[in-house]
């Protein structure tokens, strides 16, 4: 017969290791969020770990401990719970979650002698389940929400999914047998599952911290990686992307919208006079004006274009078009945007103004050559006075034009 309280010593003894990893896994690249998710595990881990008093407490004293117990794993399970909730979804309130959680524990201790022990049963059950179906739930609304479509989960992700699909359907399971069935003696464990499910109730009780803290653990990783990653690939200054994130995601997606038919416009804008901004106001001005007109291309193209910083003050923006004419319109939208967006300085307001040259990059092509074309024509555009758009034959089916 499968011991539930040998399972419970494990729960507490994977926990002192889920701890442990919460440790190792500290970095100092770590946001404040991702510190806050390390910092609920650890309290949901210290929860738990009193577990592993029951190898030493005698078997008569047991029913004198184990309300205690099982509220202790409650309110563990609780800020596991909300760890996981912070961790794939928006953050949550702490005041607020810290009291329902400590209540919820409370309300676990009272529960045993309040209740009797089969609406006991169904409680401490319904709340394991609980907690499993609202993340389960939570979580593939925030998969399905993203803004990247189409909206998947990474392995990681897949893998906690799976961890806590196979949790939630063990205790679903049991709560629905403990509802339609009565016993005469309910455990002192507060378990009242059917002989075919203890096993494995029994064995995710073990290794359910160290699952999650793995599982978990590799979702964290894996944003942290992504984060020095984007690092790397963003601008410090400006916030859009650099032109080494410009090399190594550009082709990408050139190539995908290729495949989907769809043409991809290459918008090179220079800010006019850059220098002169740099040399009448001083250099913390012009990096208000590049960080300034990032943002407005940020604001004004769609979210599935590409914005870079060239280099010193040119910009680059991929845009896929269904129509090449559709570049002209949207480069225009940027050119009054930003002649419209002036720059507050401490003494002065300073008119921006900006040149754009647009080149088309077709399959025949490849993304190099477009970067090449939409560099002679932003000169053209700088030739002919400055603050207007310049477009290739291709995009407006015309001799190039100024608009």
């Amino acid at each position: 017969m499968v011991s539930v309280y040998y399972a419970y010593v494990l729960c507490g003894f994977t926990s002192v290791l889920g701890t442990g990893l919460t440790f190792l896994l500290s970095h100092p690249q770590m946001d404040f969020r991702m510190e806050k998710v390390l910092r609920l595990y650890r309290l949901g881990f210290a929860f738990l770990i009193p577990l592993l008093s029951l190898a030493v407490i005698p078997i008569e004293k047991r029913a004198l401990i184990m309300p205690i117990l099982l509220g202790s794993v409650a309110t563990g399970a609780a800020c596991l719970g909300w760890a996981l909730r912070e961790l794939i979804a928006e953050p949550l309130a702490n005041k607020p979650m810290l009291v329902a959680t400590f209540t919820l524990g409370l309300a676990m201790v009272g529960a045993k002698w309040a209740l009797s022990p089969r609406a006991y049963s169904l409680v401490l059950i319904g709340v394991y389940a609980a907690i499993g179906l609202l993340l389960l739930m939570d979580h593939a609304w925030t998969v399905r929400s993203r803004r990247d479509r189409p909206a998947t989960a990474s392995r990681s992700e897949q893998v906690l999914i799976i961890t806590l699909t196979a949790y939630t359907g063990i205790f679903v399971t049991g709560w629905l047998h403990g509802l339609t069935h009565e016993s005469a003696v309910y455990p002192e464990h507060g378990l009242y599952l059917p002989d075919w499910l203890l096993p494995g109730a029994a064995t995710v009780i073990a290794i359910f911290p160290l699952l999650v803290a793995v599982t978990a653990f590799a979702v964290i990783n894996e944003r942290l990686v992504k984060r020095l990653e984007n690092m790397m690939l963003t601008d410090a200054l400006t916030g859009v992307y650099s032109r080494r994130g410009l090399n190594e995601l550009g082709p990408l997606l050139v190539s995908e919208h290729h495949r989907q038919g769809h043409a991809v416009a290459v918008l090179m804008v220079d800010i006019d006079h850059f220098k002169r901004i740099n040399d009448t106001h001083g250099h913390a001005v012009g990096d208000l004006a590049l960080k300034q007109v990032g943002a407005v291309l940020r604001e004004h193209l769609r979210a599935d274009a590409l914005v870079a910083r060239y280099g010193g003050e040119e910009f680059t923006a991929l845009l896929p078009v269904q129509q090449p004419s559709e570049a002209v319109q949207a480069a225009e939208r940027l050119r009054v945007a930003i002649s419209e967006t002036p720059l507050a300085e401490q003494t002065a307001q300073i008119q921006l103004t900006a040149s754009i040259g647009i080149a088309i990059a077709w399959p025949r092509t490849g993304l190099d050559d477009a970067l090449v074309e939409s560099d002679a024509y932003l000169y053209q555009a700088k030739h002919m006075g400055r603050n207007r758009v310049v477009a290739s034959r291709e995009t407006v089916d015309l001799e190039p034009i100024s608009v």
